[in-house]
């Protein structure tokens, strides 16, 4: 018979149990798991969160997205008729206690069941308008949740940067440039908690936030929402989502990201593994590799994409050759092409080139910051550049509404 504390400690670390009994928690125990977590949320409920019911019937419509650890549903509630996209994941991690003779106290006994993105989500950071909503989160057993977000009705990034018709163009100027401040925005809060003020005309900085790494910015995780009324400008809003490798920065561990958008820093810690692996167990086991300069390089690459519909050559100068993101079968590949800078095309507006670059450096302390002094300066310069299109782009205008 397994004692109390070895019981606690087993459900605690996500070890395997004795019995089906301690494997998957009952629906009663769910329900008191998510009451107890929801009551200790510090965001008040949104209107739009109050259209959330837990443990409400949901009827599928589509399926988004399909991955390893989730999958991604369109879904309508029965009770309010309101849509929801629920995020089915199994066998995602859980936050996990530290080790008693270890300083760092990032485990939180109502919250280590739960994803890791609905903990930073409705938790650690407050709604954002460039960041995605989460309306709840159902246990249905270890490592078994579903997560309920907003739908984002225009999908992601790179369906209109990349596999658009016609994506060896480039997309409408005022687009990028909407892009590229949304996005600023969204990082600026996540790593320093700056949002505009609209009564003081200024970026403010709350007074009680956490700093955060997102981790994993790439175009597959950047998405676009567009208005349902009609009387709106046609031009989507963007909302940065996908926060599952988001990390508060004091004590950011591992290496995470997708390959060709990792900065270059962290793609020689990934070299590591086949060269001298123990060298790179000591390494990925030291925290401070996932720090903001990533997520800024990783920002310059996503901007790189939908600007040029390029991948930048990681740990080359910006200026050097670009690498092409081509479709070959059913599977994006990237392979080099010869381009002088003349045969790339560019935008009226020379700061968003400008910028990129900057993003793209390979020396960490040499990218920007998303701070004040950083590029949240070039936000008012993208702004009156945007200010000059005082008609929408037909193109944008057209773009399907829905996907």
């Amino acid at each position: 018979m397994v004692g109390p504390l070895l019981k606690q400690a087993f459900l605690r670390w996500g070890t395997k149990k004795t019995s089906d009994e301690e494997e998957i928690m009952s629906d009663e125990q769910a329900r008191r798991s998510s009451r107890s977590s929801d009551s200790s949320q510090v965001n008040p409920p949104s209107e739009e969160l109050k259209l959330w019911k837990a443990y409400d019937d949901y009827q599928d419509i589509k399926r988004l997205q399909c991955g390893a650890e989730a999958v991604s549903s369109l879904t309508e509630s029965f009770s309010s008729g309101r849509v929801f996209v629920v995020k089915r994941m199994i066998n995602y991690p859980t936050y996990r206690p530290q080790p008693r003779h270890s300083s760092r106290q990032n485990f939180v006994p109502k919250s280590w069941p739960y994803p890791n993105e609905y903990n930073v989500l409705s938790k650690t950071i407050k709604p954002h308008p460039n960041i995605l909503k989460v309306f709840g989160c159902d246990l249905l057993g270890l490592r078994h949740a579903n997560l309920y977000t907003e739908y984002c009705n225009g999908g992601d990034l790179s369906d209109f940067a990349v596999r658009r018709p016609g994506a060896g163009d480039l997309v409408p100027e005022n687009f990028a440039l909407h892009v590229f401040i949304s996005l600023i925005r969204a990082l600026a809060y996540l790593h320093y908690g700056l949002r505009w003020d609209a009564e003081y005309k200024r970026y403010c900085q709350e007074t009680k936030y956490t700093p955060c790494v997102h981790g994993d910015v790439k175009p597959e995780n950047v998405f676009l929402k567009w208005s349902e009324n009609p009387q709106q400008p046609s031009m989507p809003d963007i909302v940065l989502g996908d926060f599952g490798f988001t990390q508060p920065a004091s004590r950011a561990e591992g290496v995470t990201g997708t390959t060709a958008y990792q900065a270059p820093e962290l793609a020689a810690i990934r070299a590591l593994k086949k060269v001298d692996p123990k060298a790179y167990e000591r390494t990925m086991s030291t925290p401070g590799h996932m720090t903001f300069a990533t997520d800024v390089f990783s920002l310059g690459q996503t901007m790189h994409v939908v600007c040029k519909a390029m991948l930048h050559q990681i740990g080359g100068d910006p200026h050097t050759k670009p690498v092409r993101r081509v479709m070959v079968g059913k599977r994006w590949q990237m392979v080099g092409v010869e381009l002088d800078s003349s045969e790339v095309p560019s935008y009226v507006t020379p700061e968003i080139e400008d910028s990129i670059k900057r993003c793209l450096a390979p020396n960490p302390a040499m990218r920007p910051t998303m701070g004040l002094n950083g590029m949240l300066q070039m936000v008012e310069v993208f702004r009156k550049a945007l200010e000059g299109f005082s008609v929408e782009s037909e193109e944008v205008a057209k773009w399907p509404r829905e996907v």
